[in-house]
């Protein structure tokens, strides 16, 4: 089966990282099972417009396309769904990845669209390969968990949740052999989501999936329980790209790396012990509260040069009514101490929760101000469809569309107001 797993391209998102999603769909797809021809086109990094994505569709002539994506790039998702039945108007097109876990229901209303996977990809996908085979686009994938379709009269069918994979030992390595990695290091583009990187040959690896926090504004593609890659199979994996393809840096993009110290201490020791000269940086940002000054030191001593703290808010009402609940006393104190050991440090917040004052964001950018903090990323909270934070909205009559008909989610300024400060 000739399987096509592409990555639109879009203007939206600037960085170009390599698609990790659909890498470790392939990995996962083929561990052991040889008879499926996949290819991955990654549109965003080699600037591909939908006519070339076209052309790669036309030219690989797939028995299935899948598609991934976040919201903000629900435009290009739904325009390259149509290129492709346009191609081949019997082209299955199945959608996973963080849109099509948060809006399932409403990508499906698009015909061009035929099957979507929510939350976690691996095993659902394997699975719905295996049926596909047997019964193509028939009407027989209600009991395959974790996956949504169109039945009879395109009524949309959403099957429950599937278990997530709880060894994450046992996923495959994610396939690097599929795509071009040099490519990845040219000049041309930034495939990296660390700002200030100090090498152009970094690569990125995620250890641990989901998180044990309830933020309300936050998604659910992986759970709400931490799952962690032992620590050898983390170090195997540093090792390898390490050894096989020379990189300089590592960026780990977990949503919660240090929330079990002492296993982030052991992985630092192991890359001391091995001797393995490297940077490393945390663009995707670490919770404050849970670090340590041993952990920092061990951090610093391992290569790590870069990190981001997510904070949100610097009002403690704010930190309760979105149930983050950081200590901000502790988040200054260890903010400044990783400054103090010359790692450069940024700062992730948001303005514009539910109910929020202008003096709460005041007392954020002030809490930004009074640290030792190098850099601020200050954001438009944006409530997206299947977060506590839209259902709240809703609750309070707040009107929020659930699809954006213009494509044009941002961060950078106000598209959903739901706060108490005049837009």
């Amino acid at each position: 089966m000739k399987i096509l797993l592409l990555r639109p391209g879009m203007g939206v998102i600037p960085n170009t990282i390599p698609p990790l999603g659909l890498l470790s769909l392939a990995g996962y797809l083929r561990d052991g099972n040889g008879h499926h021809e996949i290819r991955i086109v990654d549109c965003r990094q080699l600037k591909f417009p939908l006519e070339r994505a076209e052309q790669e569709i036309r030219a690989f002539a797939p028995d299935l396309l899948g598609l991934t994506g976040f919201s903000v790039e629900k435009k290009v998702i739904h325009e390259t769904a149509w290129v492709a039945k346009n191609v081949n108007p019997k082209l299955p097109v199945v959608v996973g990845g963080p849109y099509a876990t948060a809006s399932h229901e409403n990508l499906l209303k698009d015909a061009n669209i035929d099957f979507v996977v929510v939350g976690e990809g691996e095993a659902v996908f394997k699975d719905f390969i295996a049926r596909f085979e047997i019964a193509g686009m028939k009407d027989e994938y209600g009991d395959l968990q974790s996956f949504a379709y169109r039945g009879p009269g395109g009524a949309v069918r959403s099957n429950t949740q599937r278990e997530f994979i709880p060894d994450l030992d046992s996923i495959p390595m994610v396939a690097w052999d599929l795509i071009d990695v040099e490519a990845y290091f040219s000049r041309k583009v930034r495939a990296s989501m660390n700002l200030h990187r100090k090498s152009r040959r970094v690569l990125p690896i995620l250890s641990t999936r989901g998180c044990p926090y309830r933020c309300t504004y936050c998604h659910d593609v992986f759970g709400k329980k931490l799952r962690k890659r032992s620590v050898d199979h983390v170090l195997n994996e540093i090792k390898y790209l390490y050894q096989h393809f020379g990189i300089k840096e590592i960026e780990i993009l977990d949503d919660i790396f240090n929330a079990d110290k002492e296993r982030a201490k052991a992985i630092f020791d192991g890359v001391i012990q091995n001797e393995m000269k490297l940077g490393f940086s945390f663009p995707n940002g670490l919770r404050a509260d849970l670090m340590d000054e041993e952990l920092v030191d061990k951090m610093k001593e391992a290569g790590v040069y870069r990190l981001i703290y997510a904070v949100e808010s610097g009002s403690p009402r704010i930190q309760k009514l979105m149930k983050k609940n950081l200590d901000l006393e502790k988040a200054k104190h260890i903010i400044d101490y990783t400054a103090r050991k010359n790692i450069s440090v940024g700062g992730f917040y948001m303005m514009g929760f539910l109910d929020e004052t202008e003096e709460e964001v005041r007392m954020t950018i002030d809490f930004a101000c009074k640290t030792r903090m190098h850099t601020a990323a200050f954001f438009i909270l944006q409530p997206f469809p299947n977060t506590e934070i839209f259902q709240q909205a809703l609750d309070r009559g707040i009107i929020l569309p659930s699809t954006d008909e213009e494509g044009g989610t941002h961060y950078n300024r106000v598209t959903r107001n739901i706060s108490n400060i005049p837009s």
